[in-house]
């Protein structure tokens, strides 16, 4: 949810969605997700609520992505994973997709 105070408050970049550090998401997703509320402002005069409700829709499945891309990427810092097989297999397909998506297929 990037809203606050029944919608009268819209929430970006870490206040709304931390990322993991791992693809140095965080400053990257706030700075879409103020390009992507500049431009549902710039669409049409909106309420506060409405503005929240068109920047959920406009970002979700982008913020998604990134949320659980960035936390595939973390596994091999997590206790038990394996540094040497996880980088081997980010250098394949499907991680290499997935990253090729992350920082070319942008909205804003």
């Amino acid at each position: 949810m990037h809203q606050a105070l029944d919608g009268r408050v819209l929430l970006l970049g870490d206040a709304a969605h931390a990322m993991f550090q791992t693809l140095g998401q965080g400053a990257t997703q706030a700075i879409e997700d103020a390009l992507a509320a500049a431009a549902v402002l710039r669409s049409r005069p909106a309420t506060t609520q409405a503005l929240c409700n068109d920047y959920e829709t406009a970002r979700r499945d982008r913020i998604q992505f990134a949320c659980d891309f960035t936390r595939e990427a973390t596994d091999t810092l997590l206790p038990g994973g394996d540094p040497v097989a996880g980088s081997l297999k980010k250098a394949k397909e499907p991680f290499i997709g997935k990253l090729m998506k992350l920082y070319q297929d942008v909205a804003c």
